[in-house]
């Protein structure tokens, strides 16, 4: 495959899982008060989308693999693994995520990492969230 059809359908695969992942997206509330955040954590080797939902306590994430990559959410002071998830699917929801770590994602992202290996390949690394606009 050359590489011109590679970058299309690594382009394809993110638009797909970018709208499956966006689609648990809630709709917008009149309150002035955020329930809803999205995050990216990226590496040289890979990119997951982690969705956190207060109002409707789930946290949800897909990465570009089959299945979603294994990834640990770490408080980053403590270097302590919150919660850790293993999925079956591209995309992974947790419905019953505690509210206070929900609450944290949303209020201070900058504590929280997303423990990882983009790649079965690659180390795991500890990637910070970013969060889309």
């Amino acid at each position: 495959m050359d590489r011109s059809r590679a970058y299309v359908l690594v382009a394809g695969m993110l638009a797909l899982w970018v709208v499956g992942c966006t689609s648990s997206a809630p709709e917008p509330r009149p309150s002035s008060v955020r329930h809803f955040a999205r995050y990216f954590f990226a590496e040289p080797s890979g990119v997951g989308v982690l969705e956190v939902d207060t109002a409707r306590p789930s946290l949800c994430y897909s990465t570009q693999s089959f299945p979603a990559r294994p990834i640990a959410i770490v408080e980053k002071e403590h270097e302590r693994v919150v919660v850790p998830y293993a999925p079956r699917r591209t995309q992974y929801c947790d419905r019953s995520v505690d509210v206070t770590l929900a609450q944290e994602l949303l209020e201070h992202p900058g504590s929280l990492v997303v423990r990882w290996s983009p790649t079965p390949s690659d180390v795991v690394v500890d990637t910070p969230l970013t969060r889309t606009p």
